[in-house]
């Protein structure tokens, strides 16, 4: 207890104040442990008198640290509200390192629950802007970005994408109108969205129509339907989404309307490009034979055509069931052809795998470790969590299981490398007093050896 209370005394001396964190270590010894123990005997009155005395000498001691963080806490609230003008403060806000915001949300739960003490209540409830409802004020405050918006640019039409001062006001958006799909926004806030300039709780039909009517103008300009798939009509993609439209007619799911709306149209036809599928394979049959493969970049143009768009379609039509047998054939006969990109991409990553462990003897692999530009160690774990989730053909896990040192559960294999690191230490050093920042082949061992031992502490080990 002596030594214990010296090391006290010099962390005072030195940091005057005696809030040590609970995992301290002052000259390698436990006094975050120790304090918190006191305070313990303190409190089951297991503490002689003469040494609690001695503890309450120390400058800034105190027994109720609860409460004392609790004022603490509170202080650098008044100062953030001094400085920003309210108490709005957002989840992930540090302050002076404090993680205020989640300390703000922990007083909102424990009002909900009517165990926050009333003269609590009463000191959070005088500062600027406090509120115990953060949903109905953080409604208000996107909806007034959303007047703004509107005051701007005279509608409510907001792009999915768009941000206002910073804030993601077109996904705000997108979930009002999710939210009233649902039956689950308030009539007055239904009431309140629509009295704006614009407004629509429909807007794939209102895209849909401005998509139509410049359709309808590049008719009348050009006399034809046949749109190129990169025109651009007053900046608008119109040519990507006629080919939407038809993809959705193959698929059957336009729907009758629209597809009697397009049909209607002077010059309009579902399959004006027949020629344009074989231009398309013919410029794939150029670039295997160019490249030595049949993984086409996802935008990549040969001339004008977007090939690798052009042949991620063949495989979503083809997984649909809507290829004809005859371009199926012929695709097949394409060198390095595949349907699946996600299998192709599984061999390789297996394959490279293979490779490392041919070169290094062994399939633990660094998290972060990257091989040939493909980040190896990312694959392997979605591997772990694929087979833990039930997700895992028995196939890939029989090769995976094949490798030298292959391992499901990677925390039993890291904790038996630190411990074989450990051993070497202690067959070294003939002692197993590892300094807390000491580093062994690159390897935090001091750090490690200090968790196992607050795992003992904690009863987790």
């Amino acid at each position: 207890w002596e030594e214990a209370f010296s090391l006290l005394e010099k962390y005072v001396a030195r940091e005057r104040n005696t809030g040590v964190s609970r995992h301290h270590l002052e000259e390698g010894f436990a006094l975050g442990s120790w304090v918190q123990s006191q305070r313990s005997n303190f409190g089951g009155g297991r503490l002689t008198i003469d040494r609690a005395a001695r503890l309450e000498r120390l400058p800034g001691w105190s027994w109720d640290t609860v409460a004392e963080r609790w004022e603490e806490a509170y202080s650098l609230l008044e100062k953030f509200v001094s400085r920003e003008g309210n108490s709005r403060v957002v989840k992930s806000h540090l302050e002076d390192g404090f993680p205020l915001g989640a300390w703000v949300g922990t007083q909102r739960y424990t009002f909900g629950t009517g165990s926050l003490a009333s003269d609590r209540v009463a000191r959070l409830e005088c500062l600027p802007g406090w509120s115990w409802d953060t949903k109905a004020d953080r409604w208000e405050l996107a909806y007034s970005s959303l007047q703004e918006f509107v005051r701007r640019e005279g509608d409510a039409r907001v792009p999915t994408n768009h941000s206002e001062n910073g804030f993601e006001l077109g996904t705000w958006v997108t979930n009002q109108r999710a939210n009233f799909s649902r039956g689950k926004l308030s009539p007055e806030r239904v009431t309140r969205l629509e009295a704006l300039q614009g407004w629509s709780w429909n807007t794939f039909g209102d895209r849909w129509d401005e998509a139509f009517s410049m359709l309808n103008q590049f008719i009348e300009r050009e006399g034809h339907a046949q749109v190129p798939v990169r025109h651009l009509e007053d900046g608008f993609a119109l040519g990507a989404w006629i080919t939407n439209q038809r993809a959705k007619y193959v698929n059957d799911s336009l729907g009758r309307e629209l597809t009697k709306r397009l049909e209607g149209l002077s010059g309009w036809a579902w399959k004006p490009f027949d020629n344009a599928w074989e231009d398309a394979h013919g410029l794939l049959e150029r670039f295997v034979a160019r490249e030595g493969t049949a993984a086409v970049p996802k935008n990549h143009y040969e001339g004008d055509i977007n090939l690798g768009n052009w042949v991620t379609n063949q495989r979503s039509i083809f997984a649909k069931g809507g290829l004809p047998a005859d371009r199926i054939s012929r695709l097949e006969k394409v060198s390095g052809w595949f349907w699946s990109s996600k299998d192709r991409q599984w061999e390789q990553g297996f394959a490279l795998l293979e490779q490392y462990v041919l070169r290094e003897g062994n399939a633990r692999i660094p998290q972060n470790h990257i091989e040939q530009g493909v980040r190896l160690g990312s694959w392997v774990g979605t591997q772990r969590r694929q087979y833990k989730n039930g997700m895992l053909s028995l196939n890939r896990i029989a090769r995976l299981e094949s490798l030298v040192l292959w391992t499901w559960d990677t925390l039993d294999s890291q904790w038996d490398e630190a411990f074989g690191i450990l051993e070497s230490f202690v067959e070294r050093e003939g002692s197993a007093l590892v300094r807390q920042r000491h580093v062994e082949r690159g390897f935090a061992l001091g750090a490690w050896v200090t968790n196992q031992r607050n795992s003992f502490k904690a009863g987790s080990l």
